[in-house]
Formats: structure tokens, C-alpha cells, sequence
């Protein structure tokens, strides 16, 4: 008997999120009518319990899903990972944090299925409110880019997302890897990712495709990602791409005049940090939404780790930054 053909191949990065991986598992299975020919992927690296999701997956008879133990607890990696390991002629990727609604698979295979050349899908993104961050929740809604406003045209580096994106898996054969493994920290790999295709003049068209991303860090652990992408992201994009970073707002900022005269200054150091505290209290006192705080936040935040940079690099900072900035 010949083997299912296998359409879709559905990669989800994991590490130590058991209850989401089985809320997005839970969540395909109710999609199955829209095409029963895909498959699930899930790139672990030894999270913890997860032998409870091998026992999950192992009872689904109607479902493939494939358990893969990455070597290397890495996103890059894991997803390029899982892309080699997977069985479909297209590929759609999301996070352990991403929960699809009930049309993303309709939404997906209806593009996909159109076949067009060189063209990356990138779906929508919806952060969950939750009341303690509510404020800063909206704002990072109104950054999002809108279906509507859009029309699905090739959508710019900046609005590109990994965590809800879709291609055909002749583009991962043709460039032997998708995302770039040397990116060690978070930061730049998608806009990294999406200048790079476009050099090669690939489309990446927005889809109706939704995912709902549940984030609950208050607006104090948000800064701390700005701070790290400061230290250790643009010093990864600056090695891998160069191009690519001279495009991005935040390698513009920091080699701005103005700005350079500025972090040289004797007291910048206890000026922004002092800012940053102040904007935190004052998100933490409202209780009306008002953008430029969350701005003026991420701004500071970004130049406290440029002037953290210029004073230190070490490998011991670098290694306490990756187990503390996204808890």
C-alpha cells in the first residue's frame, strides 16, 4: 500500500512548553476536515516531561506527528531541523507560543496551493490581552501590520515574523537552510531572514493566516530584550549581514551623531537607567494607553545596552543575559 501523501508539514519549535505543544496539537486536529494530508513536527531539545508529549502524540491515529529531539536547543537550528526532517511539499512554521485559530490551515493551503514562484508567505499575529499588561499589549497590537491597510502586498523586512510563516519546500532545498545558525541571540534572524530572500527577489505576501500570541511579560522583563538585542543581536547581524543591519532602525539609531555625543557623556549611564525606571513606574500608575511611553521605554532600554557594550563583552555577560532576558 502506498503511503499517504503528505501536503503540508506543520514545524513547531519547542523547549519546556508541554501544555501550549498540546493546546496547538489539540487546535490542528480540530482542522483536519480542511486537509487531512499534512503533518506535525515538533523540534524539542530534552524539555522537561517530555516523554508527556511523546505519550500525547502516540495516541492520535488520524494525526502524523513526528517527535524530533533536536541535538541543538537553538531556533534557528530547530527549525532548519525540523525543514530536512519533514515530509511536505510545503512548510509552515510557528512557536510553542503561537496558538492557531480555527481557519489558519484554510487560510494557509489556500495560498499555497496557488503554487506561485519564489513567494514567502508571513501570517498575522494577535498578542492575548491580559489584564496586568493591557497597555502595553495594545501597543504592540497597533505595531503589527493590518490585513486591511496592507492588501497583501510584499510586505517590508521589519513586519516579517518566523513564529507564523509558510513556503513551498523547494525553497528550503534550493538554499540548503533557511535561517541562519549563527545568530546566537535574539534579535535580527527574521529581519535578517527577510532581507536576505528579498536580495534574492523572492515576494513575501502577507496572509489572513492568524496565530494568537500569549506573552505575558510585564513591560519590565519587555525592555529587557531591547537591552540583550542591544549587547549581543546587532553585534550578530553586523558579523552575518552587515547590509542588512545598515537597513535596520536600531543600527541607525546607535550611529546617529547625536546619539554618539550623547553616550559619551559622564552621566548617561545613571540618566538612563533612571529613565527606564521612570517609565516603568509610570505604566505601572496609568491606566490609559499612551504609546510614546512604551517608545521613549524601548529607546532607552536599546541605548543602556549599546553603552553596556561599548564598556564590556565578555562571555560570562553574554551567557547570564541568555538564561535571564526572557523569563
Amino acid at each position: 500500500m502506498n503511503k499517504k501523501k503528505i501536503d503540508i508539514s506543520i514545524i513547531i519549535t519547542t523547549f519546556n512548553r508541554v501544555d501550549n505543544i498540546i493546546k496547538i496539537i489539540n487546535s490542528f486536529q480540530k482542522q483536519i476536515n480542511i486537509t487531512k494530508n499534512f503533518e506535525i513536527i515538533i523540534c524539542d531539545s530534552n524539555s522537561k516531561n517530555k516523554l508527556r508529549i511523546i505519550n500525547y502524540i502516540n495516541q492520535f491515529i488520524n494525526l502524523k506527528i513526528k517527535y524530533l529531539n533536536c541535538p541543538v536547543n537553538h531556533q534557528a537550528y530547530k527549525r532548519n531541523f525540523g525543514a530536512k526532517h519533514s515530509s511536505g511539499d510545503y512548510l509552515i512554521f510557528i512557536d510553542d507560543d503561537c496558538f492557531p485559530n480555527n481557519k489558519f490551515l484554510f487560510d494557509y493551503f489556500n495560498l499555497l496551493k496557488i503554487g506561485k514562484a519564489k513567494t514567502i508567505y508571513c501570517g498575522l499575529v494577535e498578542y492575548v490581552q491580559f489584564h496586568d499588561v493591557k497597555n502595553l499589549i495594545q501597543y504592540r497590537n497597533d505595531r503589527l501590520v493590518s490585513f486591511k491597510n496592507i492588501h497583501a502586498k510584499n510586505i517590508l523586512e521589519k513586519n516579517f515574523i518566523s513564529m507564523n510563516m509558510a513556503l513551498p519546500k523547494k525553497i528550503f532545498l534550493t538554499n540548503k537552510f533557511l535561517f541562519d545558525n549563527r545568530f546566537r541571540f535574539y534579535g535580527f534572524e527574521d529581519f535578517e531572514f527577510a532581507y536576505r530572500f528579498k536580495k534574492k527577489s523572492y515576494q513575501i505576501i502577507l496572509s489572513k493566516a492568524l496565530i494568537f500570541h500569549k506573552d505575558q511579560r510585564s513591560f519590565e522583563q519587555f525592555l529587557k530584550k531591547y537591552f540583550a538585542l542591544a549587547q549581543f543581536g546587532i553585534t550578530d547581524i553586523i558579523k552575518i549581514n552587515l547590509s542588512a543591519a545598515k537597513k535596520s532602525i536600531f543600527y541607525k539609531i546607535e550611529n546617529n551623531f547625536f546619539i554618539k555625543i550623547m553616550l559619551n557623556l559622564p552621566f548617561i549611564v545613571s540618566l538612563l537607567t533612571f529613565l527606564e525606571k521612570f517609565v516603568i513606574f509610570i505604566d505601572k500608575k496609568i491606566f490609559f494607553y499612551f504609546s510614546p511611553i512604551y517608545k521613549l521605554g524601548i529607546l532607552v532600554a536599546y541605548l543602556r545596552g549599546v553603552k553596556k557594550r561599548y564598556n564590556t563583552q565578555t562571555q560570562d555577560n553574554y551567557l547570564l543575559m541568555t538564561n535571564n532576558w526572557y523569563k
